[in-house]
C-alpha cells in the first residue's frame, strides 16, 4: 500500500467519513469528535499544520456514528450525527434540521435503509439493546431486544454490538431490504420493516459487519437462484454476501441466511472494522480489517494478501475513490488522533 496523505487532528475524535456534503462538489473528510464537534477537512490535506474547513456543532454529546444520505430531499446530501447521549441529530446545508432524543443510553451505531419505493429511514442502536427507526422528524418503530427474553439469560443486558443495512436477493430474484442486528449474546437478529424475522446464533460476538460479494458461490457449494426456464439468474451478486467479524478476531460469512462453519479469515486480536474493497484485476471483493492492532490487513476469498502498518490502534474506517481514478482508496483514523489515507497496491 501506499500513502497518499496524512496529519493529526488536536482534538480527539471517534468516527470518520468520506463524502460529498450538503451542495459541496468534491470529497470532504468529515471527523466526530469527543467534543460533539463535527470537523469537515479538504480531501487533499497534506502533513503539517491542519486546519478544518468547517466545524458544524451538534450541542450534544461525544459523536460515535455519522451518515452521509440524502435524507431530507432539501440539498444532495445531509450530515445524520448518533451520539453518547442519545441523540440523533440531522444537519441539511450546514444548519441543524432535526434533534430526537432517541435513548437514555449511547447511540453507537447507524444505518441508512431505503425501501422499493426509494424511501430512506434511519436505523439506530444504543449500548442498552434498542433499535429504532426514523424518518427525519418521526419515529416509525422502535424494538429493545432486551424484552425478548427467549434468547437470554434472565440477569442478562443485551448490547448491540453491530449494525448493518443490507439488500438481499432471495430465491425467485427478489430483493429486499434487512437490518442485521449483532448483540453481546452471540446472537444475530434480522429485522424486516420493523420487525424481527429471525435470529441467527453466530460462533462470537459480532462486533463488526460489512457485505459485499466475498467467496464465488461454487467455492461454498451454494447453487445460484434460477430464473423460471430453470437457467442461472442474471446476476447471481444480488445475493450479497456478508462478513461477520468477531472479538476472538475470527470472521465468518453469511450467505443465503446461513453462517459458515469454517472461518473465512482470522486476525490475532479483536476486530473494530471490516470494509469491502473492489479492484478491477479481483472477480470477488477484497475486505479491509482493522482492529486493536497496529496494522490495516487486506484478505481476499480468505487469504491474507496484504498489510499496512500504522502508527496506532485503528478506530475508524471509510473508502472512497479520493484521486479519481476509479479505485477505491482507504481513509483510517487512529487511536492517536492520526488520519491517513491509502492506495491498495496488491501484488
Amino acid at each position: 500500500m501506499e500513502t497518499l496523505w496524512k496529519f493529526k487532528t488536536t482534538e480527539k475524535f471517534n468516527v470518520l467519513k468520506v463524502a460529498t456534503l450538503f451542495n459541496q462538489t468534491g470529497l470532504r473528510v468529515i471527523v466526530g469528535g469527543e467534543d460533539g464537534i463535527i470537523r469537515i477537512y479538504d480531501l487533499f490535506t497534506t502533513s503539517g499544520d491542519v486546519k478544518p474547513q468547517a466545524l458544524l456543532e451538534t450541542k450534544s454529546g461525544p459523536i460515535q456514528s455519522l451518515g452521509v444520505h440524502d435524507v431530507t430531499k432539501f440539498y444532495d446530501q445531509d450530515l445524520i450525527v448518533a451520539d453518547s447521549w442519545g441523540m440523533l441529530t440531522i444537519f441539511c446545508n450546514h444548519q441543524i434540521i432535526s434533534r430526537q432524543k432517541l435513548s437514555d443510553s449511547s447511540l453507537n451505531h447507524l444505518q441508512i435503509c431505503s425501501d422499493q419505493s426509494g424511501s430512506k429511514s434511519i436505523v439506530s442502536s444504543d449500548d442498552s439493546g434498542l433499535v429504532c427507526g426514523n424518518k427525519v422528524s418521526e419515529e416509525l418503530w422502535k424494538i429493545n431486544l432486551n424484552n425478548r427474553t427467549t434468547i437470554k439469560e434472565p440477569s442478562e443486558q443485551i448490547i448491540v454490538k453491530s449494525l448493518l443495512s443490507v439488500d438481499i436477493c432471495d430465491q425467485f430474484s427478489h430483493t429486499s431490504n434487512y437490518v442485521l442486528v449483532a448483540d453481546n449474546s452471540e446472537h444475530l437478529h434480522i429485522l424486516h420493516e420493523g420487525s424481527i424475522i429471525n435470529v441467527l446464533k453466530t460462533p462470537g460476538v459480532v462486533v463488526a459487519m460489512c457485505k459485499g460479494w466475498f467467496m464465488n458461490t461454487t467455492a461454498i457449494g451454494y447453487q445460484a437462484p434460477t430464473n423460471r426456464e430453470g437457467a442461472p439468474a442474471a446476476s447471481i451478486q444480488e445475493n450479497t454476501q456478508v462478513l461477520l467479524g468477531t472479538e476472538s478476531g475470527a470472521i465468518y460469512l453469511l450467505h443465503n441466511f446461513t453462517i459458515s462453519a469454517d472461518e473465512y479469515a482470522r486476525v490475532p486480536q479483536i476486530i473494530v472494522s471490516l470494509n469491502p474493497i473492489h479492484l478491477p484485476e479481483y472477480e470477488t471483493d477484497l475486505v479491509i480489517c482493522a482492529g486493536y492492532f497496529n496494522s490495516l490487513d487486506v484478505f481476499h476469498e480468505g487469504r491474507k494478501i496484504g498489510s499496512f502498518p500504522s502508527p496506532d490502534w485503528i478506530s475508524t474506517v471509510d473508502t472512497a475513490d479520493i484521486d479519481g481514478d476509479g479505485v477505491t482508496e482507504i481513509v483510517f483514523g487512529c487511536m492517536d488522533n492520526t488520519i491517513q489515507a491509502v492506495k491498495i497496491s496488491v501484488t
